[in-house]
């Protein structure tokens, strides 16, 4: 479960002692598509521990959340915050986690049925139950927690994803274009 994922990846260093994840396990989806792509745990070693390769899985997470987030906003505007919701939003130190790798502040729904919750907005605009959808929107959201980043932690995340990123694109490079380079 997530509390206790999160209650051994807290006692592990940022970046996991060096290990990084990286969960292509169907491939690379969004923002690279890259059906060939591979999962891969990169820098493990003996002295590796279950804590640190939980913390690179939450971390890896937490980094392909923040690819996506840079292929949203290079197409339209860089985003003030981002609403999570679900099991792992539920856990303070990924909320926390999140907020300094993504270095935005983190909202946290109070219902972690969003779709349901979206459906319900919609149905009440239609009834003419809220005006408009920022009047719906600004009532649903009461109760929502807001998690700020700490500046120091995001600064070291800004380095540690780009150290990422790195050996992503050697993980999400064809194999069989490589080849066709070749001959």
């Amino acid at each position: 479960d997530y509390q206790s994922m999160a209650s051994q990846a807290a006692g592990v260093p940022k970046g996991a002692n060096v290990i990084f994840f990286y969960p292509h396990l169907t491939g690379a989806t969004s923002p690279y598509w890259k059906p060939h792509a591979s999962c891969a745990l990169y820098v493990l070693s003996l002295e590796s521990g279950k804590d640190d390769i939980i913390r690179a899985v939450l971390e890896g997470g937490c980094f392909q959340l923040k690819s996506n987030l840079v292929a949203i906003e290079e197409l339209t505007s860089p985003r003030e915050n981002v609403i999570i919701f679900g099991g792992g939003a539920r856990s303070p130190f990924i909320q926390q986690l999140l907020a300094d790798v993504l270095d935005r502040p983190v909202v946290v729904s109070p219902t972690s049925e969003t779709a349901l919750l979206g459906a319900a907005m919609l149905a009440g605009l239609g009834c003419d139950i809220f005006d408009d959808l920022e009047e719906a929107k600004r009532i649903v959201r009461q109760g929502a927690q807001v998690v700020s980043p700490h500046p120091a932690n995001a600064g070291e995340y800004h380095e540690l994803f780009q150290s990422y990123r790195e050996f992503e694109n050697r993980l999400l490079a064809d194999p069989k274009a490589e080849e066709k380079d070749r001959t």
